[in-house]
């Protein structure tokens, strides 16, 4: 029963149609020009126009369901978002411990749980940078994601080992941006964070950039496209 309802929907388009707007456009042709204007063929040629309208209508309709319902489905699929909240300028890192904080968050749809991220390759792949795994995400966390870069090839540091070594992640994190190509305005590195929506595992691209005429991370972290 339901796939018949489109033809029902044509039906009653073709009949609202050919009972109103052409019936009277019918009329009027027949009696300005009734000589050229058959009544058979006239109404075979509205009967005609109607149906295709009908058509038209009913795609439209189709679509714009189609659209919302899709809509409304991106609307429930987890979003994130990824801050860097950092300091500016070379004095200001030098002085700082902690110069920089990436801030995750829960922007829209359902709540995603198991995020974890890609290790972040230096340009030269000399180091790596590694973020935490999350439970979830909803607020931001103040302190920001934990964070270590790892020179390739050195052991997975232990939870002992990186308490020890936090005083130093700044230092790190230097070296992991100047092992770069030299004379760049800016730094680039893609980051993939995958998550669970439900039970489906899920994947999201942010963009890393470092402005090295600011000597900063930039806010904007949309993936390239």
């Amino acid at each position: 029963m339901r796939n018949l309802r489109p033809i029902f929907r044509i039906v009653l388009i073709v009949i609202a149609l050919m009972s109103g707007i052409l019936s009277l456009a019918r009329e009027v042709l027949q009696i300005t020009n009734p000589a050229k204007y058959q009544e058979k063929s006239l109404f075979y040629a509205c009967l005609y126009i109607a149906f295709m309208v009908a058509m038209v209508l009913l795609w439209w309709e189709e679509r714009c369901a189609k659209i919302k319902a899709e809509t409304a489905l991106n609307d429930t699929k987890p979003r994130l978002g990824l801050r860097p909240n950092g300091l500016e300028g070379p004095k200001a890192w030098a002085e700082s411990r902690d110069p920089v904080a990436f801030t995750i968050q829960h922007l829209s749809g359902r709540v995603p749980t198991s995020i974890r991220f890609d290790p972040v390759p230096s340009k030269f792949g000399r180091f790596s940078l590694q973020f935490d795994s999350l439970s979830f995400a909803l607020l931001p966390q103040p302190e920001g994601i934990g964070f270590d870069v790892i020179e390739t090839g050195a052991p997975p540091l232990s939870a002992k080992d990186r308490e020890t070594t936090r005083s130093g992640r700044k230092e790190m994190l230097v070296l992991f941006l100047n092992a770069s190509p030299e004379n760049l305005t800016y730094l680039d590195y893609p980051l993939v964070a995958h998550f669970l929506d439900g039970t489906q595992l899920q994947s999201q691209a942010f963009r890393l950039r470092f402005e090295m005429d600011r000597y900063r991370f930039s806010e904007d972290t949309t993936a390239a496209d």
